[in-house]
Parts: C-alpha cells; sequence; structure tokens
C-alpha cells in the first residue's frame, strides 16, 4: 500500500548532514530508505515518541541531491524485509543564513503523526520552524506550523 504524501514545506534550500541520530534500527529498515538517498549519504532517523513493535515502522529524512531531501517512511512488510511506503516532494532547507541550518527535532509517533524541528541562525539571532503532519485517510497533511523567529534590532535582539 503506497500512500502519495503531501508535505507542504516552506520553499527551502537543504543539505543533511551525514549522520543519524542515536537510535538502534534493523539495518533492513536503513537499507530500504538509503536506496533513495544520495550515495555516502545516511539518513537522519526520528525519535520515536510511541511504541511501534520494535520498529515495524520507521521514519527517517533521506538526501536526495545536494540540494534536497525528502521525509520517508518504512514499514517491515513481512518479519526483517522493509519498505517505503510514504516519502514527501522533495524540499530544501537554507543556507542563505549566516551560520546555516539544521535539524533541531524530528519525532515520529508511529503510525500517523511525523514533527520537525528545523533552526537556522542569523548573526544576531535564531528561529525555529515546526512543522506537524498527521496520516489521514491515507494523505499526510498539515495540522500545523509554528514559528518562532526572533528580530534584529540596532540595540539586540526583540
Amino acid at each position: 500500500m503506497h500512500h502519495t504524501v503531501r508535505f507542504i514545506v516552506l520553499p527551502l534550500l537543504f543539505f543533511v548532514p551525514c549522520f543519524t541520530m542515536a537510535q538502534s534500527l534493523p539495518a533492513a529498515a536503513l537499507d530500504a530508505i538509503r536506496a533513495f538517498a544520495l550515495p555516502g549519504t545516511e539518513p537522519v532517523v526520528a525519535d520515536t515518541t510511541r511504541p511501534d513493535r520494535p520498529h515495524t515502522t520507521v521514519a527517517a529524512i533521506a538526501q536526495l541531491t545536494k540540494t534536497s531531501a525528502a521525509i520517508m517512511i518504512a514499514r517491515e512488510t513481512r518479519t526483517g524485509a522493509y519498505e517505503v511506503i510514504a516519502r514527501s516532494r522533495p524540499f530544501a532547507l537554507s543556507r542563505a543564513s549566516n551560520f546555516g541550518a539544521w535539524i533541531e527535532e524530528f519525532r515520529f509517533a508511529p503510525p500517523d503523526r511525523i514533527e520537525l524541528s528545523l533552526t537556522s541562525r542569523s548573526g544576531c539571532a535564531r528561529s525555529v520552524a515546526t512543522h506537524r503532519f498527521a496520516l489521514r485517510n491515507g494523505e499526510w497533511l498539515v495540522t500545523g506550523l509554528d514559528v518562532s523567529a526572533m528580530r534584529c534590532k540596532d540595540d539586540g535582539v526583540e
């Protein structure tokens, strides 16, 4: 069963660093996601906030090109075998800010909730955009967007 994933993510320029968050996953789950990823990169695995019969469903961000990435959901289809069942459209994270941008937090509550917080930092302050998604009737929908941004002023940050 494949789902069309409709993520609405701000138009950003993105680069996923070559690391994974500390979480013990079956190699087959990571291999299913790596099949879509840019060679030599590793997926960023979401922290799982609800138990899902130890990792039968996994969410990860895979770098697709030098400037784009996608969120992917892989599910165990039979014992020890995983398949990517959903993925977002490619998106990017701005590197235009002075100090770059990165993933602040990436959480997955199997089988139907994802939260992704992206942080960017400029010369005087940082901003955080938190995107929330939920699976409804076979489609991933945006359920929230929170943005926390400081404004630079002549006498400091507001």
